[in-house]
């Protein structure tokens, strides 16, 4: 007899879906959350963040590609705010930071901008290239005092916690009293992902092993001690089906370009950029949108 599997967010059954790569792929039959079980040995989780995780920030391309992933990322911060939030006197604490592209964005916008990073060549690499120090530490331990920051950004790096519960508990201890929290995932309900199914380039165990849909991810974010604000999705990411379309073979960072070059064209030209406006709409209207943004306030 198969021993039964339960969600690892609010136990519930749980149903397999797939295998890949070796790694058994569920979904929670009440909240709908997708994640892998049994979970990676930490040592194999920790060989995915050394050398060779990111390509190398020194190539301009890269730098020019993170920059702008940066500014969008920026822009979707500043029209996720609350209305009358003011940022100039705020800390902003960025976990996952990487290189730390988005924290140059949002120097201008904060009195102080800080991240922690697991992966140390991307933290030499954040000193390098932009002179940022950035401490060693991840979303479940944060090198920070209690209460020490009035923003919490996590940004693409949810789905990749062991314990994503312990992730957020971090993130509210180092938060001060009605401090917010940010955060961005692959959204697993998108229309690229019912599309896609298991070739869905999200499903990418060892690196990403929980997936939440928006009413999971709103249901565990409240259970943890914060008011949800707002929740949206956005954006069909085009190198998803790009991907798909070109096989497995196809280079990933290839894909990304290519990605680039039409986004790049969409901002250039109007009507291209309304029907992309309008797309985005439709998409976030039915939560549908490939990215899933949230963004909710410690309570008191």
């Amino acid at each position: 007899m198969t021993k039964p599997i339960y969600c690892p967010i609010d136990n519930e059954s749980a149903t397999f879906l797939f295998r890949k790569w070796s790694f058994s792929h569920y979904r929670c039959d009440t909240c709908g959350l997708r994640f892998v079980w049994p979970l990676p040995e930490p040592e194999i989780i920790r060989s995915v963040y050394g050398e060779g995780y990111r390509p190398d920030p020194h190539k301009p391309d890269y730098q020019a590609e993170g920059r702008a992933y940066a500014q969008t990322s920026r822009e979707n911060l500043l029209i996720d705010l609350p209305n009358g939030f003011a940022t100039s006197g705020l800390r902003l604490l960025d976990v996952g930071c990487g290189f730390g592209f988005f924290l140059e964005a949002v120097r201008q916008d904060f009195r102080h901008v800080c991240g922690v990073e697991i992966s140390e060549p991307q933290r030499v690499l954040a000193l390098e290239t932009l002179g940022l120090k950035v401490p060693k530490g991840d979303a479940t331990s944060i090198p920070f005092g209690d209460e020490s920051v009035d923003v919490v950004t996590i940004l693409d790096v949810l789905e990749h916690l062991p314990n994503p519960r312990a992730g957020l508990q971090e993130a509210k201890r180092v938060l001060t009293p009605g401090g917010l929290l940010v955060i961005a995932t692959p959204n697993p309900e998108s229309m690229t992902a019912r599309i896609l199914g298991q070739r869905w380039i999200y499903y990418t165990p060892p690196e990403h092993l929980h997936l939440f849909p928006p009413r999971s991810l709103v249901s565990f974010v409240e259970k943890e001690g914060f008011e949800v604000l707002r929740v949206r999705t956005e954006s069909l990411l085009l190198h998803h089906l790009l991907e798909a379309w070109r096989g497995p073979k196809t280079e990933r960072a290839a894909i990304r370009r290519s990605d680039a070059r039409i986004s790049r064209a969409i901002r250039r030209r109007r009507l291209l950029k309304a029907v992309k406006d309008t797309i985005n709409a439709v998409l976030a209207h039915w939560h549908v949108g490939d990215k899933l943004r949230i963004i909710a306030q410690k309570r008191p």
